[in-house]
């Protein structure tokens, strides 16, 4: 995914959470005896933004974060999370502290992330008025079900704009380009539910650069959107 947030100016808000996850991405780092540079080329991300987040001043994009988390060996939500949501225990989306937020009040709340490569997870979203969220393409195979609660999203896919009203629901291939935009003057509300790709290998990058992860699945349709 991408969102162009990477160094803030005092008025762009940084998640708390992503001082935690900087210490975090700065240990495995180490760990694994990759140097910035090294850590930089195998993950696409910039150094400049590496040492941002290692930092805690960087409020960077949610396709950033899975990216370094690849070039780790690790999944996204062990990356940015060690909070694992308890079965049969009721919780409430605002007591989750949010992984991505913008100056307008729209956040992202990783609720469920399942420990498995293969796995999934379950995200609690609001837009505020006007917001809109660009991704990139997730690699291939990746799909998302959006469920939308409150106020209307609208879903655009590679130039076509699918409207979800509440009570809708869309199945959303993520491996090609697209946005999540709110074009009203309400907050919209929306679950997604994210999942990866059902073959793929995964290993640490070493400091010799090799072991890089391996996607094998094929893409899928979009279906939707449907009342629910």
């Amino acid at each position: 995914m991408r969102q162009t947030l990477e160094v803030p100016s005092p008025d762009k808000q940084v998640p708390p959470v992503i001082d935690e996850v900087g210490r975090r991405v700065r240990s495995m780092r180490l760990e694994q005896g990759l140097t910035l540079d090294k850590f930089s080329q195998h993950s696409g991300v910039s150094r400049r933004t590496i040492i941002s987040l290692e930092a805690g001043e960087a409020n960077v994009s949610l396709g950033t974060l899975d990216k370094l988390a690849r070039a780790l060996g690790t999944t996204f939500g062990q990356l940015v999370s060690e909070r694992e949501a308890a079965p049969l225990v009721a919780e409430r989306f605002g007591e989750v502290s949010p992984i991505w937020q913008d100056e307008a009040g729209s956040s992202a709340r990783l609720l469920v992330s399942y420990k498995s490569l293969t796995g999934a997870e379950m995200w609690s979203w609001e837009l505020a008025p006007g917001a809109r969220y660009d991704a990139d393409p997730d690699p291939p195979g990746s799909e998302e079900c959006l469920l939308v609660s409150a106020g209307t999203l609208h879903v655009v896919v590679e130039g076509t704009v699918y409207p979800l009203s509440a009570g809708s629901y869309l199945r959303l291939p993520s491996d090609r380009n697209y946005s999540y935009v709110n074009p009203t003057a309400t907050t919209v509300a929306f679950t997604r539910l994210v999942t990866n790709p059902g073959k793929r290998t995964v290993e640490p990058v070493g400091s010799d650069g090799s072991a890089r992860p391996a996607d094998v699945t094929g893409p899928a349709d979009l279906t939707g959107p449907a009342e629910v």
